[in-house]
């Protein structure tokens, strides 16, 4: 089975105004892959805190993902890269993840110029 890992800002969640909205679909197709026997992530660069008020505003957020990596995680689960626009990378390696799901194309080209294009999904962002 895979691990799958899914950016929170953009990807999952969105922001209209002051208003946060669920990608539609996203909910059930993450419980489909946890009921197909996949692992699911929820990987952000947003802090414990912001995770938190997510999942107090959208419940079914709440037991969604078996693991969770936020900012304040970052030191040991990302790579840092200077060829990018933004300095850390979502390297999947470092959490053991086989793909990761997420709407930055900025890890995605880091993917593709190290040979994992592959396993990295480019998602449109929703929101503002």
């Amino acid at each position: 089975m895979a691990r799958i890992a899914y950016d929170l800002d953009g990807t999952i969640v969105g922001k209209k105004g002051p208003f946060l909205f669920i990608r539609p679909g996203i909910i059930d197709a993450i419980k489909k892959l946890k009921r197909g026997g996949h692992t699911v992530i929820l990987w952000t660069f947003g802090n414990l805190e912001w995770w938190h008020e997510v999942r107090q505003r959208f419940p079914q957020l709440r037991d969604l993902f078996h693991e969770v990596y936020t900012r304040n995680d970052l030191l040991h689960r990302v790579t840092w890269s200077p060829d990018t626009r933004i300095a850390v990378i979502k390297d999947i390696r470092k959490i053991k993840a086989d793909v990761l799901i997420d709407n930055d194309p900025s890890h995605y080209q880091w993917a593709r110029r190290n040979g994992m294009a592959k396993r990295y999904v480019l998602v449109p962002t929703i929101g503002d």
